[in-house]
């Protein structure tokens, strides 16, 4: 037999000739499993970039208005999905947003990025 030659069990060999490659596939789930349907997916995504509320803070609104069973790990890899993951980024595309549209030749006091000294400090 030629699962014995190769010291497999017969159900590898049978798996292996269904195949159109010898490549091997990825592991990885073809259909991801999750709670958020695209629509609220969508509008906690908006919540965030528009409130810039913490994750904590997201978390508790999307549970209590969208859908209580989603989890916090959840919730993250969907908003870094979206590129709004961590506040700092987009408090910094606010910041040029906002030094953008100014007008002028003259460099406006509200237009300087904030020093570092000014930044809360993560622990």
């Amino acid at each position: 037999m030629l699962a014995d030659c190769f010291e497999m069990t017969s159900q590898t060999i049978y798996k292996w000739r269904q195949r159109d490659s010898v490549e091997d596939r990825s592991h990885a789930p073809h259909r991801l499993q999750t709670t958020l349907t695209p629509a609220k997916e969508v509008a906690a995504v908006a919540l965030r970039k528009t409130l810039l509320v913490s994750l904590d803070g997201l978390l508790a609104m999307v549970q209590e208005f969208l859908n209580p069973n989603v989890s916090r790990p959840g919730l993250d890899r969907r908003l870094h999905r979206h590129g709004v993951g961590t506040l700092r980024d987009g408090q910094a595309k606010n910041w040029r947003r906002r030094c953008i549209a100014m007008s002028g030749s003259t460099i406006n006091r509200s237009c300087r990025q904030p020093s570092a000294a000014s930044r809360p400090c993560r622990r």
